[in-house]
């Protein structure tokens, strides 16, 4: 805790204050001007603004740097609310300290994470969709957008069975439910599955499925990653017909140089159409 006292420009710590700033009693003069130097330089400005409105009414609530003697940095969090004398006039402003380094520090680089985590999602070609264990869609990337035509906002915290084509859409919950009671999943950790996707204006997508599962914040979190395969079946579906073209000439022309008449040279041709 301190108490500034406004009309000397007074400053009293706690014991806890003196250690959170790494000071004595003996080495802080009870001072403003001596707070001001212990805040961080790029910071002072900041908080001393801060510190002008509070006598106006706003609420003192900031977090901001300071260094130590040794020349560390530590972030802490104040807080306060002044006290005004029978004139209504501000007389102190008191409040607490925190030093809330690490608790900031493990923030910022959960962001950092998050955002390196978005950026990678929002990259990558193939379809990503994170759902939980009731199947409802948590995040998706533009991918996914661009795959089946809804925007992300008409995706998230709907159930991913909205992807899926009946009865695949219909039976998806008794999959989900059935593996989070028995840990057993026929799709689990295998790629390369071929499933069908329904896109938004009711057509299908022949889509490359691999699903795999994570722990995030304490929760169960499965990811869908889908690669858009039509083309490729397409391709597939040309050279099966091309395939069977050849083979079926091939197998006329070995009935024509068999047979004894057109007609029985006909009938072994017809029999292989």
């Amino acid at each position: 805790s301190w108490d500034w006292n406004i009309v000397t420009n007074g400053l009293i710590w706690s014991e806890e204050t003196y250690r959170i700033f790494g000071v004595t009693p003996d080495e802080f003069d009870g001072t403003l001007d001596t707070f001001v130097r212990r805040i961080h330089p790029d910071d002072r400005d900041f908080v001393l603004l801060a510190a002008r409105r509070a006598l106006t009414g706003t609420v003192y609530s900031i977090d901001h740097r300071i260094v130590l003697p040794d020349g560390s940095e530590r972030i802490v969090h104040e807080r306060g609310e002044v006290e005004f004398d029978s004139n209504d006039t501000p007389a102190f402003l008191r409040g607490t300290v925190q030093d809330v380094t690490e608790q900031r520090r493990a923030e910022s680089a959960i962001r950092e994470s998050e955002q390196r985590i978005r950026a990678i999602m929002d990259n990558v070609a193939d379809s990503l969709v994170t759902i939980d264990e009731f199947g409802i869609i948590g995040s998706v990337n533009p991918a996914t957008e661009a795959l089946f035509g809804y925007d992300a906002a008409e995706l998230i915290g709907r159930n991913v069975s909205l992807l899926m084509p009946k009865p695949t859409g219909t039976q998806h919950d008794s999959y989900v439910q059935r593996y989070i009671a028995t840990g057993i999943s026929k799709v689990l950790g295998i790629s390369g599955r071929e499933v069908t996707g329904l896109r938004k204006d009711g057509s299908t997508v022949d889509v490359e499925l691999s699903i795999t599962e994570m722990r995030y914040g304490g929760r169960r979190l499965l990811i869908g990653a889908m690669r858009d395969i039509t083309e490729r079946k397409q391709a597939e579906e040309a050279l099966r017909q091309r395939t069977g073209f050849v083979e079926l000439s091939k197998a006329v022309a070995a009935a024509a140089n068999e047979a004894v008449s057109i007609e029985s040279a006909l009938q072994v041709c017809l029999e292989e159409i």
